[in-house]
């Protein structure tokens, strides 16, 4: 991790990021944000997975502004397809899955950006009110006592609950061996 973050702050100071940039400047970006928590706001479940909340969405994005054009999808496809001239450092920002608290930072973020994100709901979990398999492994996976072996696929996985950290580190490389052999979220 250390070792990542010093290449990382090398490359920001030595101007790597700003040369890439300026080559890539008529591309067009998109960010996916994939629920926007409330820290503030627990519910009595808090996923294994990793979040992305309030304050830290909105540094983010400020951070982002000062380096990207937010524009809007209908903007980056009338680009893409030369009906409008290029924006430098165009950024879209989609917000998918469709989780219920995403609704209050794609309120703040076309009231202070002037600029529409895109969200993508997930009707089948909305008409079935089932939550994605993933969740509902991470609840079930959270209720356990004691270690669990599961074997799926050909794939041995070993759920450890002595602490949060190895539960959230097994559960992650369990969901994305699991999902890489997988063409939707909902099966």
């Amino acid at each position: 991790d250390s070792l990542s973050n010093s290449l990382l702050n090398f490359l920001y100071h030595s101007g790597f990021y700003r040369i890439y940039f300026w080559l890539h400047r008529e591309q067009i970006l998109f960010l996916m944000v994939h629920g926007v928590a409330d820290q503030n706001q627990r519910g009595k479940w808090l996923p294994l997975r990793t979040q992305i909340y309030r304050d830290q969405f909105d540094k983010t994005v400020d951070l982002l502004s000062r380096y990207f054009t937010y524009i809007s999808f209908s903007d980056a496809i009338a680009i893409l397809e030369g009906k409008k001239p290029p924006v430098q450092n165009g950024l879209v920002i989609t917000f998918d899955d469709g989780y219920r608290n995403t609704i209050p930072a794609i309120r703040e973020f076309y009231g202070r950006f002037k600029v529409a994100p895109i969200s993508f709901v997930t009707t089948e979990n909305l008409t079935s009110g089932s939550p994605f398999w993933f969740d509902r492994i991470d609840y079930a996976l959270q209720q356990l006592e004691s270690d669990f072996n599961w074997r799926t696929e050909g794939i041995d996985f070993k759920f450890r609950v002595d602490t949060r950290d190895h539960l959230k580190s097994d559960f992650h490389t369990f969901r994305n061996s699991v999902m890489s052999s997988f063409r939707n979220d909902t099966k």
